[in-house]
């Protein structure tokens, strides 16, 4: 696992995310990844702009997401994790 891959990854999901119309029927798809990415990123880096990002991501793509999406509770679940962090972050 390497730290610049990871780095390059963070651009490239910006441009596939940008290059998609917002009425995208699979857009849920790409902002889970994308926030997926970030969720690593700040896991080396404690970078809180990386986690406020991966909340709003996870959030946008909740509300559009279809509600039988076979992977929806892991997506809560990356979901809580990222306020639990933000919450503890907080507090400090």
């Amino acid at each position: 696992r390497s730290p610049r891959d990871l780095e390059r990854s963070i651009p490239l999901y910006v441009e596939a995310l940008g290059s998609r119309p917002t009425d995208d029927p699979e857009r849920h798809l790409y902002l889970f990844n994308f926030a997926t990415a970030l969720k690593y990123r700040y896991e080396l880096s404690c970078s809180l702009d990386d986690l406020w990002q991966c909340i709003s991501l996870l959030n946008e793509g909740l509300e559009i997401c279809p509600a039988n999406y076979p992977k929806r509770a892991l997506v809560l679940e990356d979901l809580a994790w990222a306020y639990s962090l933000r919450h503890r972050n907080s507090i400090q």
